[in-house]
């Protein structure tokens, strides 16, 4: 299996989390924006472990461990910033989308994101 299918999978599993988070924080009436930072910081945590176990098995390009974290941390940073843009944009100017819709939509994009960017910046 290949690093870019591996990434997907352990993208999956961390996503249904994230996913989950964030609708039942919708659901209780959390603000949608703070919803999308509780399941994407616990979805993130989780994909960070699992990715350097099951992903980014070469090891990093980044020779010490804190600069590393830290460089995933603000990739992870970025695509957060980006999750909420796209979500903000899309359920307040395409009026036919909703909150989940919209937010699916932003996984996808910023799954790509996540991506190219731990492969260009931190891992081989």
């Amino acid at each position: 299996m290949n690093q870019l299918s591996r990434f997907f999978l352990v993208g999956g599993l961390s996503t249904l989390i994230d996913y989950a988070i964030f609708s039942i924080a919708v659901l209780c009436d959390i603000y949608y924006m703070i919803a999308i930072t509780l399941g994407y910081m616990i979805g993130f945590i989780i994909h960070f472990l699992m990715s350097k176990k099951h992903v980014f098995t070469l090891g990093s390009k980044i020779k010490h461990p804190v600069f590393e974290i830290v460089t995933v941390f603000v990739i992870a940073l970025l695509g957060l910033g980006l999750n909420i843009f796209i979500v903000w944009i899309l359920s307040n100017y395409i009026h036919f989308l909703d909150l989940f819709s919209s937010r699916i939509i932003a996984i996808v994009i910023v799954f790509f994101w996540g991506y190219f960017a731990r492969k260009i910046f931190v891992y081989h």
